[in-house]
């Protein structure tokens, strides 16, 4: 017969503390994701541009970023992108456009592509846009130090929750 059980734990302290080492955590990771999106976009660790984004960067003919350029770096012609990745309460935010980076999509007519097709002979409606998205892999996988940091904070995590709860 059991005449003591004696109890190294307390669910009141884990209870006191969860919610200040989940925030930690989940802030911690947020701030490498970011980092890791925008090292991404620098490095142009992404799909290829197609030649019709070449041809319009090299005769300056966005309408965003209306002066020539070489570069053939996605999602880092204006910059704009980049510098609106930040670490908000909720999440990661960025520019609303990025959006459309995140999956493939098809461009549809506007009065851009009117404009190429009538000035430039480009006809780009229809055209398919492969995903480059600088969060994830095509699996839905975080991206290289995101998903090892990750991993790292999950055991860190387990490990701060077994400490909280020791009495």
């Amino acid at each position: 017969m059991i005449e003591k059980i004696d109890i190294n734990f307390s669910f009141g302290k884990l209870s006191r503390k969860i919610d200040k080492i989940l925030k930690d955590h989940m802030d911690s990771i947020k701030k490498v994701t970011a980092l890791v999106a925008k090292d991404t976009i620098k490095s142009g660790k992404l799909k290829k541009l197609s030649p019709g984004t070449l041809y319009i960067r090299k005769h300056g003919l966005s309408p965003k970023r209306p002066y020539k350029s070489n570069s053939k770096t996605p999602l880092l012609h204006t910059g704009n992108l980049l510098a609106s990745i930040k670490v908000v309460d909720d999440g990661i935010s960025m520019a609303g456009y990025g959006k459309y980076h995140l999956q493939d999509y098809t461009i549809v007519q506007n009065g851009f592509t009117k404009w190429m097709q009538k000035a430039h002979s480009m006809y780009m409606v229809g055209t398919r846009v492969p995903a480059r998205n600088p969060f994830f892999d095509p699996k839905g996988n975080l991206k290289g130090e995101s998903a090892k940091f990750a991993r790292k904070s999950i055991n860190d995590l387990y490990n701060d929750l077994r400490r909280a709860m020791r009495k």
